[in-house]
């Protein structure tokens, strides 16, 4: 059943539409972009200072495993590269890891599985809105990044993924 707008609704946006497009045009602004940029990742910088670069997601016990997981993004991704790895169980496939590194490598599965794993129960937050909670278990990020040695100036990831999206491929 569609959701019908509200007089109530269409006058709160006619005052916001306003104020959004003029936000909207001061951040355009380089100097206030950078500004409030700049402003994020110091606060995020301070806070992961604050409880420690090694502090992990909340942990959940496993009788708090969500009975429903949602399926988000491609169940069967149409990528054409997934598509043939995963003919053959993904035995060609390799993780590359490059950029500012001064080791870049490509790992097959089987290097990933040689690096040590963690399992957890955690939640996962999803951008469009749910939650649920499940066990995860994979190859520790900190140990591939340990591998190809990050340079000291990075400060963020680029991960590209096998989702596609109409021809774009999903990245975080």
């Amino acid at each position: 059943m569609a959701k019908l707008i509200t007089r109530r609704k269409l006058v709160g946006l006619g005052i916001a539409a306003p104020a959004l497009a003029l936000g909207a045009y001061k951040l355009s602004e380089s100097s206030v972009r950078t500004s409030l940029l700049t402003t994020g990742e110091t606060l995020s910088h301070q806070v992961r200072n604050f409880v420690g670069r090694n502090a992990l997601a909340r942990e959940y016990s496993i009788d708090e495993i969500s009975p429903d997981f949602r399926t988000n993004g491609n169940v069967l991704p149409r990528h054409e590269d997934w598509t043939k790895h995963s003919r053959n169980g993904f035995q060609n496939w390799k993780l590359k890891v490059h950029g500012a590194v001064a080791n870049p490598q490509s790992f097959s599965v089987a290097d990933l599985k040689a690096l040590p794993s963690r399992s957890q129960i955690t939640r996962h937050d999803c951008v469009e809105g749910w939650s649920a909670i499940a066990q995860w278990k994979g190859t520790q990020l900190g140990a591939i990044l340990d591998e190809v040695q990050l340079n000291d100036d990075v400060r963020y990831l680029f991960f590209i993924c096998a989702d596609d999206f109409y021809g774009i491929q999903y990245y975080e």
